[in-house]
């Protein structure tokens, strides 16, 4: 079942966005209306967004986080999660590009271009299913979503895996584990791959996570790891 937010403050567009919906989809879902970011952010698990589909208004009136602050934070704990903008002032439609989303809506034509938008979030959500890391640990095979892992560290003769609730310890080199995963996880040091979605803050020697944590980039790496990253958020 699909799983759908909505953070608007204008109860409204709330009603807009519900009946369109309603008269869209076809297939079985939750809604889930939220009045402002900081309800939204409170009513979230702590492990990640839940949602498939969030439509965020960017300005949430008298809120002290921006639509835009909020879909940074869900690339960073749900990357498959789509983002659907949507904002009365034209002003913000460059603002956007500083996260992955999947569409922006004038809200003086929504009736006209949700319809477009929820069409391009489900083919995004049917060609980017969950992907898994298959490991072996002691006499046991696990899988680990791929989107869970912040990011992998060489150490001595293990790699130990960061997850956003547990750490995994390995044998494999990271090269080879590299070769399991997607594009958007880039080695950023001779010792560490990161994935690149859940980046919130890139220097030249240091990348910072959305979970606050830091890791080193080296000068051998950096330009690759800039590129790589300006790439995911066009």
């Amino acid at each position: 079942m699909l799983k759908i937010a909505i953070c608007e403050d204008s109860e409204i567009f709330v009603e807009i966005i519900k009946k369109n919906i309603e008269t869209i989809l076809k297939v079985p879902y939750e809604l889930h209306p939220y009045i402002s970011g900081k309800e939204f952010m409170t009513a979230l698990p702590e492990t990640r967004c839940p949602y498939d589909i969030v439509f965020l208004d960017i300005s949430l009136g008298d809120d002290t986080v921006s639509g835009i602050e909020l879909g940074q934070m869900i690339n960073g704990e749900n990357p498959r999660t789509q983002l659907i903008f949507i904002s009365q002032y034209l002003e913000y439609a460059s603002d956007v590009y500083s996260t992955k989303h999947t569409y922006f809506i004038y809200k003086n034509r929504l009736n006209e271009y949700l319809p477009a938008a929820l069409d391009a979030a489900l083919k995004n959500l049917q060609t980017n299913e969950e992907q898994f890391l298959t490991l072996k640990i002691r006499h046991s095979h696990i899988r680990i979503a791929v989107n869970d892992i912040l990011y992998l560290e060489r150490n001595l003769r293990e790699t130990l895996i960061y997850t956003k609730i547990e750490t995994y310890t390995v044998r494999d080199k990271l090269n080879i584990l590299q070769q399991q995963l997607p594009d958007f996880f880039v080695c950023c040091h001779r010792s560490f791959l990161v994935n690149l979605h859940a980046v919130s803050r890139l220097q030249h020697t240091e990348i910072t996570l959305t979970t606050g944590q830091q890791i080193p980039v080296s000068r051998a790496h950096y330009k690759d790891v800039k590129k790589s990253f300006s790439l995911l958020m066009l």
